[in-house]
């Protein structure tokens, strides 16, 4: 994902950590897809933001203090020198998940947005986000997408976040209605 998020192979190493901890409530929840030639993924599944959202910081909590309790545990049995080879390791992979973060969000601004606003019809909703294709292959993601919007049940809607204007015109081919900034939305038919 990393990858397809970013303009190089360095960059896309830097972004993996903020990848990995961003991808792990929805892995958890069930709700992350990859086509089967493995080239394409995307999350997609009842739309639950403040269950994501708990999730996330339950694991960067439980991964934070597990983090520093081991990196404690070999600085106080290493000495000083220990406890400062520890602060250093610590700074760098925050560092690391923070700057990686910082590269997801500049190549895609549209990730700033939510997929829900006053515009978008009531009832169960489902989210479509993160479509992926790893760079140099195509349409497995889209693809995906498609056929797991065909198994929402008829009068559902669909929510999903446009992240350029050529992809926003895409959803509105597909019968997806624009909402606010980048929203689009599809009230599935029966």
């Amino acid at each position: 994902m990393a990858e397809a998020f970013t303009d190089s192979r360095p960059a896309a190493v830097l972004a993996t950590p903020a990848a990995v901890v961003s991808l792990a409530p929805y892995a958890l929840r069930g709700v992350l897809w990859e086509a089967a030639d493995g080239d394409g993924m995307v999350l997609f599944g009842r739309h639950r933001a403040a269950l994501d959202a708990a999730l996330a910081v339950g694991l960067v909590l439980t991964g934070s203090v597990i983090g520093i309790g081991v990196l404690v545990l070999i600085a106080s049995a290493a000495g000083p020198v220990g406890l400062l080879v520890a602060l250093a390791i610590l700074l760098v992979l925050f560092g690391l998940v923070g700057i990686g973060g910082l590269l997801l969000l500049s190549a895609s601004p549209s990730a700033l947005t939510t997929t829900v606003g006053r515009e978008t019809p009531g009832g169960h909703r489902w989210s479509a986000v993160a479509l992926a294709q790893r760079p140099g292959t195509r349409l497995s993601a889209l693809l995906l997408a498609r056929s797991l919007v065909a198994r929402v049940p008829a009068g559902d809607v669909v929510v999903a976040v446009a992240g350029t204007p050529e992809l926003a015109a895409g959803y509105e081919r597909l019968g997806f209605a624009r909402g606010r900034g980048a929203r689009v939305h599809l009230v599935v038919p029966a």
